[in-house]
């Protein structure tokens, strides 16, 4: 923020007063200064971390033990002293960053046109951003009800006024965690016969298969699992992608099955195709946990209820709902209008025919050795760095 201030209107931005390193006499007290921070922000947060939540590692066997050392009274207090004192310090570091701004505009640069451009520009921007300061505050209060009902009116009807352009949401990316009563799945099911005979289909990185080991996913991002978490958060009438889905298993589309884990109908499609919600558990080691187990099983779940009835692919309902997506009408788009075939996309589409889907991890791991061995070959070129924004 600072350097947007102070250099939006300039030529070139000013860098010796953003960074105290770059000043001779402060940059000798400041590194030891920020390494000695440094290390009191990650021993503070270590210690708090293993001491509130009591984390343990055992050897034999190998695992690592929590159990929360902390009361929802406990909680309560800290929230009361934390929020204020967070806002505090928002409301301190805004203004110092407006005010250096200003400074900056009036002293630094050369000539009274530049110097009040930059002035006004650095004012309105202030403005600004105390206004988005001021709506976040609601969303940020919501944790400490005490606090929330002391904010003043203006700032609540501002954020009521800014709601519908979602100009500030609450903290984080879920303002509440799932899986705390069980990690709801989606589980699809076929079958060629309505009583009996229903086969799972499994995917290759969500959970499904209760003996099935877990994945190392990150950074690769499987689209299809993520979907399919937030499709168990809902109904299958709020995610219309999973009927489409439905509809290409009941051909044995190659390009989905590739995403999916082995094709429990590798001949031909299945009848009846059926969805059940499930609440999945980790197993426990503990024998007195009745989510014990002695077998090679990582998940124990129950049985919810029935996500999507039994359909067949000629469905009536099912059938109209495909008609009005224009999913039946073009099944297979080979050639979109809007996208010209070029070179790069055959060679793509050439590898993937050959290969099919390949493993998340592995693929961005082998993205990652291989420009570190480019880095190794010519030190001359950096592969990982950012380029340098003029």
């Amino acid at each position: 923020m600072t350097t947007f201030f102070a250099s939006g209107w300039a030529k070139k931005p000013i860098e010796s007063c953003d960074e105290p390193e770059n000043m001779p006499l402060m940059g000798r007290f400041w590194r030891p200064v920020k390494w000695i921070l440094n290390l009191l922000v990650f021993g503070g947060l270590l210690y708090w971390s293993t001491s509130l939540f009591t984390i343990r590692p055992k050897l034999k066997p190998f695992r690592i033990e929590s159990k929360i050392a902390f009361s929802n009274d406990d909680l309560d207090r800290f929230l009361r002293i934390t929020v204020p004192l967070s806002i505090a310090i928002g409301v301190l570091s805004l203004f110092w960053e407006i005010i250096k701004s200003l400074v900056k505009s009036l002293f630094v640069e050369a000539g009274a046109l530049r110097k009040l451009t930059n002035l006004v520009g650095c004012a309105l921007l202030g403005v600004a951003a105390l206004g988005m300061f001021s709506v976040s505050l609601v969303s940020h209060t919501r944790s400490e009800p005490l606090l929330a009902k002391r904010l003043p009116t203006w700032v609540n009807d501002l954020h009521l006024a800014t709601v519908p352009y979602k100009v500030t949401k609450d903290y984080g990316l879920f303002r509440r965690m799932t899986g705390v009563g069980g990690r709801p799945e989606v589980i699809i099911e076929g079958s060629n016969n309505m009583d009996r005979g229903w086969k799972e289909y499994n995917f290759l990185y969500k959970p499904g298969n209760v003996t099935q080991k877990l994945p190392i996913v990150a950074p690769h991002q499987p689209r299809l699992d993520w979907q399919m978490w937030f499709a168990a958060l809902g109904s299958y009438q709020q995610h219309p992608w999973f009927l489409n889905m439905v509809y290409r298993l009941f051909h044995n589309q190659k390009e989905v099955l590739d995403l999916m884990g082995e094709n429990p109908f590798p001949d031909t499609p299945p009848k009846y195709i059926r969805a059940v919600l499930y609440h999945y558990h980790y197993t426990s080691n503990d024998k007195k946990s009745e989510r014990y187990t002695s077998s090679n099983e990582w998940w124990v779940r129950k049985r919810v209820r029935e996500y999507l009835p039994i359909i067949t692919k000629d469905e009536p309902s099912f059938i109209n709902y495909l008609k009005q997506a224009g999913i039946i009408e073009n099944p297979h788009p080979k050639n979109p209008s809007n996208v010209k075939p070029n070179f790069l996309s055959f060679t793509i589409h050439g590898i993937r025919s050959v290969l099919g889907q390949t493993n998340g991890f592995r693929t961005t791991l082998s993205l990652f050795f291989t420009g570190l061995l480019l880095t190794f070959l010519d030190p001359t070129v950096d592969v990982f760095s950012w380029p340098e924004v003029r």
